[in-house]
């Protein structure tokens, strides 16, 4: 179309031209490119097509993950000018301000909007009329049983185009969900296929029906020809990528029910691979990386496995209690501080009653007894100790305790008064030090000061045990008086507060962790090589550990989880692909692993696989796409001997199923 501003390469040509005539034969369907051959730019290419040879020109809805809409909008503004785009997004205030008129002719050409935000104004989008539907990463709607699926399959629109890298991901039934959701009768009948019921309102494709009958034709089939297949990956890093071929064993209903879904399909579905389109596309290689569990993990794994509570949730067959165990098996395998954190060590601070009351009642008593057996210069008792005999008279416990450290204080006080008033003695002559002493010996005595910094490494090293049980004592008045209080520095303030609490190691954070060991060692190579890299995970807690690990290393390093704005994300994006001087871009796999270009990086590492295998493939396809020059490699830290091996060869299984029915239609 003429309103394009710029060159598409053939395969996009091609894909433009199958978009077009789905339009022409009033048909909806999937674009099922492999992530990062710019599904984006044919769809928009699409809409240019409508505008200047049918001059349809919307309004069209674009429905689109929150981290990539504003991508979205830039690509809009890149190849097609000519369009007004409303972004959709802001408070609540603020979208409504945006719905103001938009109901008008020509008021937008398209409206760019994400899931969550569908569903919350989905009155207002219902209330419209849109010429096309427009789904990206469709695989948000696998799920037939949810409100996102079932609200959209509300919308009024002409024609309907999904947009997915990954049509199949965990079992047919999605692929049913998606094909149902594109056939405008299915679309009329509201609910009404997906509860199983065999009899739906108006025709449904040929070879297509409903729930119930899918799963019947080729849901149970094909699920048996996966199971029985044995060449399953086991784990080496060369052939976690590969798909495997369907065995020779399948049956002849087997093949026959896989055949029958391939023409089901094909009409609807255009899927290509970079390596059949881009045959300058550079290489994509896979290792997997078994770490070590530390002494700490291993620990903490095992006791779990034999707690009776653990146990119990695994004989129960409960999908949360099953679930929960294994989520905790995770936390252990990601990094132990997930499960169970190092405790900062704190001595148990006891009150004076316990030890340092005795001390002071004891002190006291001694004093008043002192007192009391000193005799008068007339042979008998002085005022004072007479005094001291009357309070100790019918005083008990606590408040022979008060009574006696009050009267001991007072004496106390009396006594220095008189000293102060006796004149004081003359002073006995001494040597001057520098006459008395040599001066080597003048040198050697050094000042508290000086003493605590020549000290202070033994210090730092040596005084590290904490001890349990911390007890105020307060010593003897009458010695108290005598000890010479000296203003200034605390010098061993420093050991006190070692004493005092202990704060656990910056170091352990590796050490407690295999999975950080492995990736310190990998990141120093990456580095050492000019070597750039993305690293995923599941858990946002986990993405804070990393932080931590790459400001001990002093790693550049940006970060995107789901709590990232919308506005920030395009700008981070940028920042990573121009600035080469970031080596890390930390990511969570659901927020960040779709519809973002992030080329500058030639690593991908996933710290922890996902559930979904398909999540992790369009993950590492962030960096594997068209504008990338050099060749990259997939790095997967695995647990050895864990419930991470388990998932890996569940996830290869889930890949086999994606080779029989999307890779082998040849669509």
């Amino acid at each position: 179309p003429f309103l394009l501003r710029h060159q598409m390469r053939e395969y996009q040509h091609v894909g433009l031209d199958w978009l077009a005539n789905l339009y022409e034969n009033g048909l909806n369907g999937i674009l099922a490119d492999e992530m990062g051959l710019g599904k984006t730019i044919q769809t928009i290419a699409l809409l240019g097509h409508l505008a200047c040879e049918k001059g349809v020109w919307g309004p069209h809805l674009v429905v689109v993950p929150t981290s990539v809409m504003l991508n979205w909008e830039c690509e809009f503004k890149k190849w097609l000018p000519a369009f007004k785009i409303l972004t959709y997004y802001g408070s609540i205030a603020e979208r409504m301000q945006k719905r103001v008129g938009w109901t008008k002719s020509n008021a937008f050409h398209v409206c760019i909007t994400s899931y969550p935000l569908v569903l919350k104004d989905s009155a207002a989008f219902r209330r419209m009329r849109w010429c096309y539907l427009i789904l990206d990463e469709a695989h948000n709607i696998k799920n037939f049983r949810t409100q996102r699926w079932q609200t959209l399959l509300t919308f009024s629109s002409e024609r309907r185009l999904l947009l997915t890298g990954t049509p199949l991901q965990n079992n047919l039934m999605e692929l049913w969900s998606l094909m149902y959701f594109l056939m405008p009768a299915a679309a009329g009948a509201g609910g009404g296929g997906a509860d199983g019921d065999s009899t739906s309102n108006g025709p449904l494709p040929a070879g297509f029906a409903t729930q119930m009958e899918f799963a019947e034709w080729f849901s149970q089939p094909v699920e048996r020809l996966v199971e029985s297949t044995t060449a399953l990956v086991t784990g080496s890093g060369a052939g976690v990528g590969s798909e495997p071929a369907m065995t020779a064993e399948a049956d002849s209903e087997t093949r026959s029910a896989v055949a029958r879904l391939h023409t089901v399909l094909r009409p609807y579905l255009l899927r290509r691979l970079k390596a059949d389109v881009e045959k300058q596309m550079p290489g994509k290689f896979e290792h997997v990386l078994r770490c070590r569990l530390s002494k700490r993990q291993r620990f903490l794994y095992d006791d779990f496995m034999g707690r009776s509570q653990t146990k119990k949730f695994l004989a129960s067959g409960n999908y949360l209690s099953v679930f929960y165990c294994l989520m905790q098996l995770r936390k252990v395998c990601n990094h132990p501080d997930l499960f169970e954190e190092r405790p900062i060590v704190t001595g148990f601070a006891m009150g004076e009653g316990v030890v340092g009351a005795d001390a002071e009642v004891g002190a006291a008593e001694s004093a008043v007894r002192r007192l009391m057996n000193t005799p008068s210069r007339a042979g008998g008792e002085t005022d004072e100790a007479t005094a001291a005999r009357a309070a100790l008279a019918g005083v008990t416990h606590a408040e022979r305790y008060q009574t006696l450290r009050g009267h001991a204080l007072d004496v106390a006080a009396r006594r220095a008064t008189r000293e102060a008033a006796s004149p004081p003695s003359a002073p006995r002559r001494r040597a001057p030090w520098d006459v008395v002493c040599p001066t080597a010996l003048v040198a050697a005595v050094r000042t508290p000061a000086e003493r605590a910094e020549q000290l202070h490494d033994v210090i730092t090293r040596f005084v590290f045990v904490t001890p349990p049980v911390i007890v105020r004592v307060i010593p003897d008045v009458s010695a108290a008086e005598t000890l010479p209080v000296e203003s200034g520095v605390e010098y061993l303030q420093q050991a006190s507060a070692r004493l005092t609490i202990a704060f656990p190691d910056k170091r352990l954070l590796q050490y407690d962790c295999g999975k950080l060991q492995m990736l310190d060692i990998l990141l120093r190579k990456l580095k050492a090589g000019g070597h750039r890299a993305l690293i995923f995970t599941q858990m946002t807690k986990m993405l804070d550990i990393l932080e931590i690990f790459l400001n001990i290393h002093g790693h550049r390093y940006l970060r995107l989880d789901g709590a990232t704005k919308v506005e920030t994300r395009q700008v981070l994006m940028e920042r990573f692909n121009q600035d080469k001087r970031i080596l890390v871009f930390i990511l969570s796999t659901r927020s960040g692993g779709v519809g973002m270009n992030l080329t500058g990086a030639d690593t991908v590492i996933f710290y922890d696989s996902d559930w979904n295998p398909a999540m992790d493939a369009q993950a590492q396809d962030r960096a594997h796409r068209i504008g990338q020059t050099r060749e990259v490699h997939i790095y997967r830290l695995i647990c050895a001997h864990t419930i991470e091996e388990n998932i890996l060869r569940k996830a290869n299984q889930k890949r086999m199923l994606d080779a029989v029915v999307i890779g082998e239609g040849g669509f």
